[in-house]
């Protein structure tokens, strides 16, 4: 909910204008003699007689953001909150590349993968393709138009915000980037997932006089008014949390997804510190995250930077930030879950304790793993993957995804359905107007050599 005022002078030159976020209790007090339990169709609530409520659950992603990163760029506000107990997850690793990949299996408990189907049976997901066809003897080409079918609406699939709807939680989900987020980007939900659905609110503010017009993300100038877009996600939370949680009857869940200052420059991660420091000292010193599991996390680290070429390129995108600060009444009741939590933030790896291995068969149980970068034309595109070679047998297998690390010009509109090729396929027409793109020669450029490419030996 929102409301947007303008005043236009009578030259019509912008005199005020603002959107107003609105925020109101929308459910009822929360029981507090009820205790959530988990079912084999999901969590339910049954009576007890206690005075105790179930916590709160709050979100802070922040997109792009390494557990290395977070370390350089946020020292103030992981210092404030490790003085209130955070537990911070150093090991903890993407299953996928980008957002989507990781966020699917945390929200919905499922790959991402499960969620692209195509829908057949909704017009509302068909969509005019072109493909360009280019016949390998003649080098002739064809135009080829067809019909292709977008996976969505995930409405039906098994959203963790519905356990907490049904339980009579409030829920809120906000994500400031218009072009791409979760909600357009893979043709979201067709209804509001939660009680606040900032979608609204920030199409209306992009809308606006104000607000600095810029075809795509990153702005240069990432302002509304004399505003940063974080501070605005930030205020909200702070108003959401005023009203839900100056008493204990009103239970939360929300995921406030902030894109705009650490998705594609490291820099701007270092200019927000100070402000999330001073908001969660606010919020803290306010009780507005009493009996509250606060989560602060990345979903990946950075994908396409020139910090990917170097040596520590491999662990940026793949150790997210990863923390959270438990409530001391969750502390209380589930001692042993807490120790758990304490011991798994610096599990680096699991080994096989039931395996046997002698002198005499150590050295052909070993394998090699290679970490490889790429280069590939016309495109001059980086990779990046895993190999696994294995010496006694002389046998070469791909270990992991291949991932794309640079950014080299536009995605080919031809494969747009085609998910799985989106990050290796390069229009040429595009490729004919920018052949002096900064990335070109991208490893002559840094100095990559075969001496970058690392090695190391793991236990089958």
């Amino acid at each position: 909910m929102f409301n947007r005022s303008s005043l236009i002078s009578e030259n019509s030159s912008l005199v005020y204008e603002y959107v107003h976020p609105l925020i109101r209790l929308k459910k009822p007090a929360f029981s507090h003699n009820v205790e959530i339990e988990k079912t084999p169709n999901g969590f339910s609530a049954k009576s007890i007689p206690s005075n105790h409520s179930p916590p709160s659950v709050i979100m802070v992603i922040l997109d792009a953001v390494s557990n290395l990163q977070a370390q350089r760029a946020l020292p103030r506000t992981l210092d404030y909150l490790k003085s209130l107990g955070l537990y911070t997850f150093q090991s903890h690793a993407i299953v996928g590349d980008g957002t989507f990949e990781n966020i699917v299996p945390m929200l919905f408990g499922k790959a991402a993968a499960d969620l692209l189907v195509p829908n057949l049976n909704d017009s509302r997901y068909e969509f005019l393709a072109t493909e360009i066809e280019i016949d390998p003897n003649t080098k002739k080409s064809k135009t080829i138009k067809k019909i292709v079918h977008y996976p969505g609406p995930f409405d039906n699939y098994s959203f963790i915000v519905k356990n907490f709807s049904r339980l009579n939680y409030t829920t809120f989900f906000s994500e400031e980037w218009r072009e791409s987020a979760f909600y357009n980007l893979k043709n979201g939900f067709r209804q509001t997932p939660t009680d606040f659905y900032l979608r609204p609110y920030w199409l209306a503010l992009y809308e606006t006089l104000s607000y600095n017009k810029y075809a795509g993300n990153s702005n240069p100038k990432p302002c509304y008014l004399d505003e940063l877009l974080h501070r605005l996600s930030l205020n909200w939370l702070k108003q959401f949390l005023e009203v839900h949680h100056k008493t204990p009857d009103h239970r939360t869940f929300g995921i406030m997804k902030i894109n705009e200052m650490s998705h594609d420059y490291l820099e701007r991660l270092f200019w927000i510190d100070k402000d999330l420091e001073t908001f969660f000292q606010d919020l803290f010193q306010q009780n507005l995250l009493d009996n509250t599991i606060l989560i602060f996390c990345g979903d990946h680290g950075h994908r396409q930077h020139q910090l990917r070429l170097t040596r520590v390129g491999s662990f940026e995108v793949k150790l997210p930030f990863y923390s959270m600060i438990l409530p001391q009444s969750f502390k209380e009741k589930f001692p042993q879950a807490t120790e758990n939590l304490r011991k798994n933030q610096h599990i680096e790896e699991f080994q096989n304790a039931n395996s046997t291995n002698t002198n005499g068969s150590l050295r052909n149980n070993f394998t090699h793993l290679f970490t490889v970068l790429f280069e590939v034309l016309p495109s001059n595109a980086i990779f990046e993957s895993n190999i696994l070679y294995n010496e006694p047998a002389n046998t070469i297998k791909l270990h992991s995804d291949i991932l794309r690390i640079n950014l080299y010009g536009r995605t080919s509109e031809c494969i747009k359905d085609k998910y799985q090729l989106r990050s290796f396929c390069y229009c040429m027409s595009n490729y004919r107007q920018n052949k002096n793109s900064p990335w070109t020669n991208g490893f002559n450029r840094y100095g990559i050599s075969m001496r970058h490419i690392g090695k190391r030996r793991i236990r089958n």
